[in-house]
């Protein structure tokens, strides 16, 4: 939960009044429940994806846990490729598992390289 505070105050340093739509995926063995709070008390909205690792908490799972609805609006994808598209023309901030930063790295890359395949 440090780290996510630290992001959205960098995040609202570097661009003061930006409304983001979140991208993001957890693994089993973090505090995903307290970070997605704390996440959807700042953003507009957040879209939940899974990744490939036994460490994945499943979008799912992490619906089925939530005690009570969050902050904003909380989506779900089946994949970074699929959120990204679904978002693209929003301001983004992807973050949660390495593993989603891998998939986000992999995509943004291809369209800097101008390919349109995820």
């Amino acid at each position: 939960v440090p780290a996510i505070k630290i992001l959205l105050s960098s995040v609202a340093e570097a661009f003061p009044g930006e409304n983001f739509h979140c991208i993001c995926g957890f693994c089993s063995d973090k505090e995903y429940l307290p970070m997605l709070d704390l996440l959807s008390r700042n953003l507009r909205s957040i879209t939940l994806i899974p990744f490939v690792s036994e460490r994945n908490v499943s979008p799912q799972n992490i619906l089925k846990q939530l005690r009570k609805p969050l902050a904003c609006p909380v989506y779900t994808a089946s994949s970074f490729s699929e959120a990204f598209e679904k978002n693209k023309e929003k301001a983004l901030l992807i973050c949660g598992s390495f593993y989603v930063i891998e998939s986000a790295y992999k995509i943004i890359s291809n369209l800097k390289k101008g390919s349109d395949s995820f």
